[in-house]
């Protein structure tokens, strides 16, 4: 287990190894650990939320059930998830060479927006 502070950290390395791995052309990798690293936020997000020390068993989609107001954390969920990049935990483990570069950058420059958002509660 890991406590709120190394999952914040853990979340903002894994959104710049995607980053890493976009800029070299790995954009099935990129997407694969930008995953991670809203997985990782929104956990950090529920650490504090329900004031524990640690939490990796949280399964991300609760976050989906959430009413939120901001335009830009709503536009950026809705690239995340819409129909062209379907991320979802089960992305995790599609076939390699299934993602193009277009995808990808859109996936990490919205993920970088959502974990804008995100920082303010964790």
């Amino acid at each position: 287990m890991q406590n709120r502070t190394k999952i914040q950290e853990i979340a903002e390395q894994r959104l710049a190894e995607a980053e890493l791995l976009f800029q070299n052309g790995h954009y099935d990798g990129a997407c694969y650990l930008v995953g991670y690293c809203v997985e990782l936020a929104l956990k950090a997000v529920i650490c504090k939320t329900l004031d524990l020390d640690d939490l990796f068993t949280t399964n991300c989609k609760t976050f989906q059930n959430t009413r939120l107001s901001n335009s830009n954390l709503m536009s950026s969920w809705s690239t995340i998830t819409n129909q062209a990049l379907k991320w979802s935990e089960e992305s995790r483990y599609k076939e390699i060479g299934t993602r193009t570069q277009q995808d990808t950058q859109k996936l990490i420059e919205s993920v970088k927006t959502l974990l804008l958002w995100i920082k303010n509660y964790w």
